[in-house]
């Protein structure tokens, strides 16, 4: 609710935009009917809320960003409904696509999106296509670049795509330090230690909380130590 709320608050701003938003809405629903009452096999009357993709066009006359935002507040209560009754989502991977084709940029609907989909709908691969086209539309998003990567690390047991996608994400602007920790945490794992090196003292030169510092140090040291008894087995 969080989301639904501050997402209003910035985009809603001019309540006049708001009435010809939800008639063009209405008529792009309409023409969703339509062009889709050939491929309704059940649940007709909730499939037909969600445009089909040859509508968009239509919805995007005059205010997409609005059209984004009443999608985005119908995502919210389709998944509210299932998650009560049945936990089947159907109709998840069709209502995001429809949401990020009006705003490519809205990186709560992917983040969201690929949540259901592969927490709630057991369809990891779906959503990490909705994460990747996510990526192609906001290069500098950290967040989705981070989320792509836990979605490849727990769901695709894909341990170094998910450390790529953490590193990335790490070099996006604004990204937090703690993802750099997080891509250095994984490099280990994967017994790249070079790389892992690298990030650690980044961390330690970039941060200014002592905590963050020491736990820097102490990853050093223990890489330090690796190296060492590496050396020592290859002299035994």
């Amino acid at each position: 609710m969080f989301l639904v709320n501050e997402r209003l608050k910035k985009r809603l701003r001019g309540w006049v935009f708001l009435l010809p938003a939800m008639l063009a809405l209405g008529a792009g629903i309409c023409a969703a009917r339509e062009l889709s009452a050939a491929t309704i096999v059940a649940k007709r009357e909730e499939l037909a809320a969600f445009p089909s993709g040859r509508a968009l066009p239509i919805l995007r006359m005059g205010h997409p960003s609005l059209m984004a935002d009443l999608a985005w507040l119908r995502a919210i209560q389709y998944y509210g409904e299932h998650r009560i009754h049945d936990r089947d989502y159907p109709y998840a991977e069709h209502l995001f696509n429809i949401i990020t084709g009006l705003d490519p940029t809205f990186e709560q609907a992917y983040a969201f999106g690929a949540l259901i989909l592969a927490e709630d709908a057991g369809s990891p691969q779906k959503a990490e296509a909705l994460l990747t086209r996510g990526i192609a539309s906001m290069p500098d998003s950290w967040w989705i670049r981070f989320e792509r990567g836990f979605l490849r690390m727990i769901h695709l047991k894909n341990l170094e795509a998910a450390t790529n996608d953490f590193y990335k994400a790490s070099l996006c602007p604004d990204s937090p330090e703690w993802v750099t920790r997080f891509a250095a945490w994984n490099y280990e794992k994967l017994g790249e230690t070079e790389t892992a090196r690298k990030l650690w003292e980044r961390v330690g030169l970039e941060t200014e909380n002592k905590m963050v510092l020491e736990i820097a140090e102490r990853a050093l040291n223990r890489l330090d130590e690796a190296e060492i008894g590496s050396g020592d087995n290859e002299r035994n």
